[in-house]
């Protein structure tokens, strides 16, 4: 990845950043104090690959705060299962920021394991935050950040005239070579919107009842079994698909990017597709909350993240950045994979439904029989 360099004056960034905070709207708000914010170290939580580490130099140059930047989060399901026990018995996780799967974002919410803040301490994510994620479910205390589409990746030269719908996965000629994700929830939210698309279930996947989960599940069961999908392909199915093992598979763009357009494809189905929403969060007892505001502030400069989304080539999260890629990269701002048009983003759901530990211990039980056998 080519970088670039940005420079700002200081004093200028901590007055924007480190603004003062209160009381507002009877919600508790960190105190600022752009000294002692300056003189911090924060530790991030984050997820493999979650950024150039060059964007991390050039915060602290900015601002004076020195980040400790921890890829300790490979797995959704492994990190939450490792800080829990602290989250419950009320203790720090040693964590300032943490990177939160959208599959567990309600959890960290409820059970009030992040820091409440004033909006106003976040001034750049107010400004520039994409207008359709600022309504997604806790994106007042858990700010969206990664963004994508899990949608359809697909070998080119079986779908000569493309991929359209999620039921052309069903067709014979393609059984044994169309992969799933491992895990439930993401298969249950692209199915949903299949099974939604024919009558057979009401909400999108943000708001999917548990019956309505199950009633997934059972459909997608007899496919499961006979060998038409497979489960556990979608997550590296890059190679796959290049050679054609796989004709298609679940994917977000970032899986496929790297490969031949020419023989490889990737598709948001008519139907639509889900979206994760990850977040950044600052975790209850959190030692530096106040240099973790202005971190999380840091990202939403459209340059900043402009070079977030030219490291990892995620959607935007922000407004302005193709704008400030297209001075760096104007090919990469121009790529249909990270910019697609709006009749592509109109087709995008957020998921998952804020089912309860109960619910999810249900869904996860149902899906392991399934492909267990």
């Amino acid at each position: 990845m080519d970088r670039y360099s940005f420079t700002a004056n200081r004093r200028q960034t901590l007055k924007l950043l480190l603004a003062g905070a209160g009381v507002m709207g009877g919600r508790f708000a960190i105190p600022f104090s752009a000294a002692h914010a300056a003189e911090s170290t924060i530790v991030w939580a984050a997820n493999s690959g979650e950024c150039d580490p060059a964007d991390i130099a050039r915060f602290k140059e900015a601002t004076g705060i020195a980040v400790d930047y921890r890829e300790v989060i490979s797995d959704a399901d492994q990190f939450f299962a490792s800080v829990r026990p602290q989250f419950t018995a009320g203790l720090p996780i040693g964590y300032d920021v943490i990177c939160i799967s959208s599959a567990y974002t309600s959890f960290y919410a409820d059970n009030g394991w992040l820091e409440p803040f004033d909006p106003a301490a976040l001034p750049n994510v107010q400004k520039n935050l994409l207008p359709s994620l600022k309504s997604v479910k806790h994106a007042d205390i858990a700010i969206p950040f990664d963004f994508a589409p899990v949608g359809l990746a697909f070998n080119r030269a079986h779908f000569k005239d493309g991929l359209e719908s999620w039921g052309q996965l069903l067709d014979s000629a393609v059984k044994g070579r169309v992969g799933l994700y491992a895990t439930p929830v993401v298969n249950v939210a692209a199915w949903g919107l299949y099974l939604k698309s024919q009558g057979k279930i009401d909400n999108v996947p943000a708001e999917m009842t548990l019956e309505e989960a199950m009633e997934v599940l059972a459909f997608l069961k007899p496919h499961i079994e006979s060998g038409q999908l497979l489960p556990a392909q979608g997550e590296n199915a890059g190679q796959k698909l290049s050679n054609g093992d796989l004709i298609a598979a679940m994917a977000p763009p970032v899986n496929i990017s790297q490969l031949d357009p020419a023989k490889v494809g990737f598709a948001v189905p008519k139907e639509g597709a889900p979206a994760y929403v990850d977040r950044l969060g600052i975790p209850k007892g959190a030692a530096n909350p106040e240099a973790a505001l202005a971190f999380i502030d840091w990202w939403f400069r459209p340059e900043n993240a402009a070079s977030f989304c030219r490291y990892t080539l995620q959607y935007p999260y922000a407004v302005g950045v193709k704008e400030a890629l297209a001075k760096l990269d104007p090919a990469l701002a121009a790529n249909p994979l990270i910019f697609p048009p709006a009749d592509v983003l109109d087709r995008l759901f957020p998921y998952p439904a804020p089912w309860d530990q109960r619910e999810r211990a249900q869904i996860a039980r149902t899906w392991t029989q399934m492909i267990s056998g």
